[in-house]
């Protein structure tokens, strides 16, 4: 015997057609069961078919939520302060002073010297720097020659010299100018200078010299103290010089120098000037 059944689930008709077999009539009534059971209502069965509907399916509404995501509001990275700088001054001094300058030529060869002041009390000069010519009566630059003041202590009178090399053949100097830049300018307390002793004149035709010994009133070695030898006349005036270096004069101590000059004659006076390179040697 074959029927059938007619299912309505959800507003779809679904047909079953069943045969006549046990295994059919089992599949037919445990689908009655389900319906039975389940959301399905059944309206109608015959031997040729059964009819049911099934209960409308609960329609299940899911509204979006909308997921509100947090505001990120930047955190500003603070700026440091901008440092006040505060410039240290520059004390006000007076310029140095060029107290004397002369030559001595000999044959040829010129030495020079020359005497600068730093009139400023409780003020060092260091780096300064000098620059000398050598003029024939014409005007014309013979020679030149430069360099630097190391150090000049405060209300210090500090002498510089050196030579000129000429030959024979050239135009006899008639005058020397002498040329002196300031440099850094440093508050300091009264500092000592290096002093000297039995200064003397050894004459030579060739080699003449100037000699002495240099002290040290520091608790520490002073290195390559720069010597220079300044010869006058009678009248005062520099008629010729020299200079040399020391390697190191000790801690309270003494060294000795010896200084080869160019002088135009026998000089009445001489003079050795040792100089310090730096401040920083005295501390």
């Amino acid at each position: 015997m074959r029927w059938s059944m007619l299912l309505v689930i959800g507003g779809a008709w679904l047909t079953m057609l069943m045969g006549g077999c046990s295994g059919a009539g089992i599949a037919a009534d445990d689908a009655l069961d389900r319906l039975a059971n389940g959301p399905g209502v059944i309206i109608g069965m015959g031997a040729d078919r059964a009819t049911a509907i099934a209960a409308p399916l609960a329609t299940i509404t899911r509204t979006a939520t909308p997921t509100t995501r947090p505001t990120l509001t930047p955190t500003p990275t603070p700026i440091p302060p901008t440092p006040t700088v505060t410039s240290t001054p520059t004390p006000v001094s007076k310029p140095l002073a060029l107290v004397a300058k002369g030559f001595g030529q000999k044959l040829g060869p010129v030495g020079y010297a020359f005497v600068v002041e730093n009139p400023n009390p409780g003020l060092a000069v260091e780096n300064s720097l000098y620059q000398v010519a050598a003029y024939d009566d014409q005007g014309k630059v013979l020679r030149t020659d430069s360099g630097s003041i190391g150090l000049l202590l405060p209300g210090q009178k500090l002498g510089f010299a050196s030579d000129l090399f000429l030959l024979k053949q050239d135009s006899a100097v008639a005058r020397l100018e002498v040329q002196i830049k300031p440099g850094t300018v440093t508050s300091t307390k009264p500092l000592p200078a290096l002093t000297v002793d039995n200064v003397s004149y050894r004459h030579d035709i060739w080699y003449p010299k100037v000699t002495g010994v240099i002290k040290n009133p520091y608790p520490k070695a002073i290195d390559r103290v720069r010597v220079s030898a300044i010869l006058y006349d009678d009248a005062g005036g520099i008629i010729g010089g020299g200079a040399s270096y020391v390697k190191f004069v000790p801690a309270n101590g003494e060294a000795a120098v010896e200084v080869n000059v160019i002088t135009s004659g026998r000089p009445a006076k001489v003079e050795l000037h040792p100089a310090i390179g730096a401040l920083s040697q005295l501390q």
